[in-house]
């Protein structure tokens, strides 16, 4: 309670001392400073001469938010006991996940996991078997799914296959559950 009170008292003397004793050196002082005169260096019309003179040049692009991803995928697929479902892929540019959601089969609770495996780059499936270079293998785990979950990634998941290789985003459980993902490739 002390301090409070003495905290206050000294708020009130700062202000009545700054409105009252201060008030001419500080105006003053401002004065001086608004009516201060460069004398140089002027350019030919009295203005205070810069370095760098004309217009500015850009290159590239220039934006103030974020563009749209220019490619996006979504997949929704029964995933059941055991096997590989392929949720994205094959692709050289990265697989971005940004939202998944998974709900389970009305028999039990289920363990999801999200792996990422290569493919050669001359893949136009992700049917590789058996799938030996995963290189992201549980690269998001969900245990024990009871009921249905949704999570978003602000910052997505990010997966991306070595160079002349491709990427392969699949869901994989031991029990059963439905799917759902989405994000988008870029570089």
């Amino acid at each position: 309670m002390k301090k409070l009170s003495l905290a206050a008292l000294l708020l009130v003397a700062a202000t009545v001392l700054g409105a009252t004793v201060l008030r001419e050196p500080v105006a003053d002082a401002a004065t001086a400073v608004l009516q201060s005169n460069i004398v140089g260096p002027l350019d030919g019309n009295g203005n205070v001469k810069v370095h760098e003179q004309g217009t500015a040049s850009v290159q590239g692009t220039v934006s103030s938010r974020p563009a749209a991803p220019g490619s996006t995928w979504f997949a929704s697929e029964l995933v059941h006991y055991s096997s590989d479902v392929p949720l994205a892929g094959p692709t050289s540019t990265a697989i971005n996940i940004t939202s998944l959601t998974a709900s389970t089969l009305p028999t039990e609770p289920a363990d999801l996991y999200l792996d990422a495996y290569t493919e050669p780059g001359s893949a136009d499936t992700c049917d590789t078997v058996p799938r030996e270079d995963y290189f992201a293998y549980n690269a998001y785990v969900v245990q024990h799914v009871t009921e249905p979950f949704s999570v978003a990634f602000p910052t997505p998941l990010r997966l991306k296959a070595p160079e002349g290789k491709k990427v392969c985003l699949v869901a994989r459980t031991y029990d059963g559950l439905f799917v759902s993902a989405s994000g988008f490739f870029d570089d």
